[in-house]
Order: C-alpha cells, then sequence, then structure tokens
C-alpha cells in the first residue's frame, strides 16, 4: 500500500519535475527521488540521483518567496535595533552536507520554499571563531554570543537567499571524488595506491555568485557598537575562514558588506541629486576628446564623497563619454572611474 501511495505520488508530479516549474526544490530533494533498483547504488542508481539533482538545478526562486524574503525583511528591521548586510558567495556552498537526505550529502534549505539559506547558528558559530582568533576579550564575546550561563545580547537571524541575485539559478550539479575509498572505508587497514578506483559521489552545491540577506539584531539598550563589532568580525570570517562544509577544499567563502540603512540611504539619494545638479553642465561639456581631463577633475573630487552618493554621478559621467566616444579602458583615466564605480 505505501509503495502505491508513493507510486501515485510520483506520477502526480512528475510532469513537474519534466517542466521545472515546482515550487520547492527541497521537497523534490527530499521525497521525490527515483527507486534504485539495486541497494549497492549501482549506476542506474546513480544515474536516478543525478537526473533528479539537475532538475534542481534549473530551479529558480518563485515570486511567492520573493513576496516572503520582503515580509521577513520588513519584520527583521522593525525587531531592535537591526543591521542588515548583504553577502555575496565568492565560490560554492556546502552548508549543510551532515543533513539527513536520500542523496549522499544533505543541504539547508529553507523548509517552506526549498531556498538555501545560512543558519543562523552558523554565523554565531563563525563569529565565535573569529573573536576567538582575534583575541576579543571574553567579556566582549559574552555580549555578542553569550555563554552556557546566559544567551548574548546580539541575534543571528538565518540569513535569507536575496532574490535580486544576479544568478537567478542558486543550484548547481557537483560532486565529491573518493579517490581512495577502501582506504577510508577500512579506517587505515587498507593502504591507498594509484590503483584504486575512484568513486565520484554527486550532490547539490550552491553557485557562486548567489546572494543572502544577513541580518543581525539587539533589543538591548545601546546596542549598535555591539551589532558593528558582531558585523565587522562576519565580515572578516565570512572572507577569511568561510561557512558550512568543505572550507578546506574552497568553499563556503562569501564577500560581506554592511548595507545602509534606510535613513542613509535617504541621506545618500538627496546628496545624490545635489552633486548631479552641481555636475551636470560640467559632464555635459565634455564633448570631445581634448575635454579629458575635465573628467579627471570631477573624478577626483567625486572621490572625497561617499560611494552611494557619487555613483549616479558617475554612471552619467560613463554615459556622457561613451557618447562622445571618449570612453576607453585602457586610459589610466576611464579606470579610474571604473575603479569608484566598483567600490
Amino acid at each position: 500500500m505505501i509503495r502505491a501511495a508513493r507510486k501515485s505520488a510520483l506520477d502526480l508530479v512528475s510532469d513537474s519535475l519534466k517542466k521545472l516549474d515546482f515550487g520547492n526544490p527541497g521537497l523534490v530533494l527530499a521525497k521525490f527521488l527515483e527507486a534504485q533498483p539495486n541497494p549497492d547504488k549501482s549506476e542506474s542508481g546513480k544515474d536516478a540521483a543525478i537526473r533528479l539533482i539537475e532538475q534542481v538545478s534549473a530551479w529558480s526562486p518563485t515570486s511567492d518567496y520573493e513576496n516572503a524574503y520582503t515580509r521577513w525583511l520588513e519584520a527583521v528591521k522593525t525587531f531592535g535595533q537591526p543591521l542588515i548586510l548583504s553577502a555575496k558567495a565568492i565560490t560554492p556552498l556546502a552548508i549543510g552536507l551532515g543533513n539527513s537526505s536520500p542523496l549522499e550529502n544533505g543541504l539547508a534549505l529553507n523548509k517552506t520554499y526549498g531556498t538555501p539559506y545560512l543558519p543562523g547558528s552558523a554565523l554565531k558559530g563563525l563569529l565565535r571563531r573569529v573573536a576567538q582568533r582575534q583575541n576579543v576579550p571574553a567579556e566582549a564575546l559574552e555580549v555578542l554570543a553569550g555563554t552556557t550561563e546566559s544567551a548574548g545580547h546580539v541575534i543571528y537571524w538565518d540569513a535569507w537567499l536575496d532574490p535580486s541575485s544576479p544568478v537567478t539559478k542558486p543550484f548547481q550539479a557537483d560532486v565529491i571524488n573518493t579517490h581512495h575509498p577502501k582506504y577510508y572505508g577500512q579506517r587505515g587497514q587498507e593502504p591507498p595506491s594509484d590503483f584504486d578506483d575512484p568513486t565520484p559521489i554527486a550532490f547539490v552545491s550552491i553557485k557562486p555568485g548567489v546572494k543572502f540577506t544577513i541580518a543581525l539584531s539587539s533589543t538591548s539598550e545601546n546596542a549598535k557598537p555591539w551589532l558593528d563589532l558582531a558585523a565587522k568580525l562576519l565580515v572578516w570570517g565570512l572572507r577569511n575562514l568561510g561557512v558550512g562544509g568543505k572550507t578546506n577544499a574552497g568553499y563556503g567563502y562569501l564577500d560581506a558588506k554592511v548595507e545602509a540603512s534606510d535613513e542613509e540611504k535617504a541621506a545618500m539619494a538627496e546628496r545624490a541629486k545635489e552633486l548631479l545638479e552641481q555636475y551636470q553642465g560640467q559632464i555635459e561639456s565634455i564633448d570631445a576628446p581634448g575635454k579629458i581631463s575635465m573628467a579627471n577633475k570631477i573624478v577626483r573630487e567625486l572621490g572625497k564623497e561617499p560611494p552611494g552618493a557619487r555613483k549616479p554621478v558617475l554612471l552619467v559621467l560613463k554615459q556622457q563619454l561613451e557618447s562622445a566616444g571618449i570612453w576607453d579602458e585602457g586610459n589610466y583615466r576611464i579606470r579610474n572611474i571604473i575603479k569608484l564605480l566598483e567600490e
């Protein structure tokens, strides 16, 4: 009866799997691996796992998830004193490899939407590692992460996948290749040799370029300096130590930065408007190669402004130089503009 129910369920979702229009890849990974005919995972069994991984790798976040992400972010911003960071994966991520899964390796996925996330517990653990590595005083670490006796003053939220990420399909097929299965399987009793047969194991990882939104908050008084310190430690740890599994193999590294608050963004937009009014006439006058020095003067002055305020002006300057046929990325003046735009 159980087999019949399972077959009926598989029949119901088979068309969706083929069309890749399913909403929750976590559910698909957990429940819809085709039956493997041999218990020793023969080639046909591996093929079923690979097919499932390839199907999941073609998935993109749905509008339901985008709406949920917006609600979550709005809720976080109303809780205590929030601090938001944006983190972009610079290597593949393998978060939750030890989680239960029909495949050889698991993955940390949001239960409701099936999207990858960075567990708040993992972020908190990473912060503790960084703090100990950088000799942060025990009293300060107690405030940031608490102890077995009392909770800390900083809340580490699960980091959600940013639906505006430039990488629209976050999952990818990956492989772990065990070169000496007998050596590892028999705990060293069989010595490794060049005559062993590698055993490739397919699993799902997160692509480089995927963005996550990390949120820290606190309901304690005067928590802003502590949140800033926690963010600083996390930014360093994500970049240099990584999070999740296989960090020694190059997985788990992210480039993170603190996002401006809504008030800071409004002030930055106002400053950008003022700068654009100030430089508009000068930018429009740059219509020939001989006037490139004017662009250099503007860039030097804008270099003293915050990145969020100067970027709109630099984009207008770039557009003017392109339309005038002056934009040459081999020119050192143009490279200065590119450098400021990337900051």
